[in-house]
């Protein structure tokens, strides 16, 4: 991973290219240099499968684009584009980012490999009838568009620690690639929910913070927050006052940030079902106030060691 002055130097050039139109020679040029700095410090390998590194294209509206092309021997190789989006995370100029997005387009798209297409040896015939069919081809991805990008955004949470990515970037990272997985075909679903079950399970930000943002987390028990920050809990808090205060709301940051923390089954199956219909009516009157007693069980041994309290 680069240094944090590496980092500086990127991004510096970055805030640099913003000053100008997207598509003036001054943008392009910072903008190009920006890629450069990062093949340097990133050291992102180059596939034989890609031609060239990553250009800056003003007009794209992705992050990064690979184009399938043929090479001088008409193999299939990828050229990657990278768009204005592509150098910010956050609004904000991000030399991480851009190495994730060359991970993804080069390391992803590119090594995932391309195929030929050839046209139709009758359709030919109509056109040229003198046409060597073996000849008349277009460059295609192998793998079909979703399972693609899916790999491709595995391919940048591989390359997380590498990279340096954030909680916030990961997080990002796993709804886009939750997104095309919905979009695969059913029975590539089934093979990909094997592999990774939790991306059949669907929650949004909202949903998923309404549910855990109603257990509470017990008195004495340190939590961390972003960059090393913890504080110790004097009396038992919700887990949404503490995410809000640690890590600007984020409940997901929270228990990634906090692993040592357990949540028991049978108060999750209350809080998002209610009570179970099998119990007696006193029982589940006796349940009704529950919400107020759902408690995040502090395991240490799951959690860090290493870890020191400020």
């Amino acid at each position: 991973m680069p240094t944090v002055k590496q980092i500086e130097e990127i991004e510096a050039i970055i805030r640099n290219a913003q000053k100008h139109k997207p598509d003036s020679k001054e943008a392009k040029k910072l903008y190009q240099r920006a890629i450069r700095l990062t093949n340097k410090y990133f050291k992102i390998p180059l596939p034989d499968e890609a031609i060239g590194e990553p250009r800056y294209d003003p007009d794209n509206k992705e992050n990064g684009t690979t184009d399938p092309i043929k090479d001088k021997n008409g193999n299939g190789k990828g050229r990657v584009r990278i768009g204005p989006s592509g150098f910010i995370f956050n609004k904000k100029p991000s030399a991480i980012w851009l190495a994730a997005v060359k991970v993804h387009e080069l390391l992803g798209h590119c090594k995932n490999g391309f195929r030929r297409q050839y046209v139709d040896p009758e359709e030919l015939k109509k056109i040229d009838p003198t046409a060597d069919p073996k000849k008349y081809y277009v460059i295609f991805p192998k793998i079909p568009r979703s399972e693609d990008e899916v790999i491709s955004y595995n391919r940048m949470l591989e390359w997380s620690k590498k990279l340096g990515l954030t909680p916030k970037m990961i997080t990002k990272i796993k709804e886009l690639k939750m997104n095309f997985y919905q979009s695969m075909p059913k029975e590539k679903q089934k093979e990909w929910k094997k592999k990774e079950p939790w991306l059949a399970v669907r929650f949004n930000d909202k949903e998923f913070n309404d549910a855990i943002g109603h257990f509470l987390v017990p008195e004495g028990c340190v939590v961390f927050g972003q960059g090393g920050k913890s504080i110790s809990i004097k009396k038992q808090e919700n887990v949404s006052v503490l995410a809000q205060t640690l890590l600007e709301g984020s409940i997901r940051e929270f228990l990634d940030l906090n692993p040592s923390f357990n949540i028991d089954l049978k108060d999750l199956r209350f809080l998002l079902f209610g009570p179970p219909e099998y119990l007696p009516v006193e029982a589940s009157l006796k349940e009704k106030n529950s919400y107020e007693k759902l408690v995040l069980v502090n395991m240490p041994h799951i959690g860090s060691s290493r870890r020191k309290v400020n």
